[in-house]
C-alpha cells in the first residue's frame, strides 16, 4: 500500500456539510425556506396570465422577501470583510450567490406581474395581516446589530455573523 492508501480521506463533498448543531439547524431552516420560495415561484408560473394585484399575497411576499434577502447580502458581505472562520466565509459566499440569484428571480416575477421591483410599498407584511415598517420585519437585524458586525473582526465577527443569520432565517420562516 502507498502512504495515501493508508490514511483514510473524507470525500470532498464532506467539506460542505455543517459541523455544529447550530449550523445544522440554520442549514435545515435555510433549505426549507429555499424550497418554499422555489415552490412559490414554480407554482406561480401560470399566474402571469391574470397577474395578481399589488395588494395580493403573491406580490407582497415578493416585495418583502427582496428586502429580507437584501439584508442577508449585507450581513454576508460584512462577514467576508471582517470574519476569519473558513466555514462562516464559505456560508457567506453561498448566501451571496443564492440569495442574490433569488432576488433576481423575485424581481423578475414582480415585473411579470406588472409591478416595478423598485417601487416597494412603504410598509411590509400587510398581505399577511401583520403590517409593519420594513425595519420591524421579523428576522431583520437592527441598525445597531449590523453596525456591530461592521465594527467586529475575527472570531467576534464570526460569532455575530452566525447569531444574526440564525435569527434572520428563523424570522424568515415566520
Amino acid at each position: 500500500t502507498t502512504d495515501d492508501e493508508a490514511i483514510p480521506h473524507d470525500p470532498w463533498w464532506r467539506t460542505f456539510l455543517p459541523r455544529t448543531a447550530a449550523q445544522r439547524v440554520v442549514g435545515i431552516v435555510a433549505v426549507a425556506f429555499l424550497a418554499g420560495a422555489v415552490g412559490f415561484v414554480v407554482g406561480s408560473e401560470d399566474a402571469t396570465a391574470d397577474p395578481p394585484s399589488r395588494d395580493s399575497a403573491d406580490v407582497g411576499f415578493l416585495y418583502d422577501m427582496t428586502i429580507h434577502h437584501g439584508q442577508a447580502l449585507l450581513i454576508a458581505q460584512l462577514q467576508l470583510t471582517n470574519g476569519e472562520d473558513p466555514d462562516a466565509q464559505r456560508w457567506a459566499r453561498d448566501i451571496l450567490r443564492a440569495q442574490a440569484y433569488e432576488i433576481g428571480l423575485m424581481e423578475m416575477r414582480l415585473g411579470m406581474f406588472g409591478q416595478d421591483p423598485a417601487d416597494r410599498p412603504a410598509t411590509v407584511m400587510g398581505w399577511m395581516y401583520m403590517e409593519t415598517s420594513p425595519d420591524a420585519m421579523p428576522g431583520l437585524a437592527s441598525d445597531g446589530e449590523t453596525d456591530a458586525l461592521r465594527d467586529a473582526t475575527g472570531a467576534e465577527a464570526d460569532a455575530l455573523f452566525y447569531a444574526l443569520m440564525i435569527d434572520h432565517h428563523v424570522g424568515g420562516v415566520a
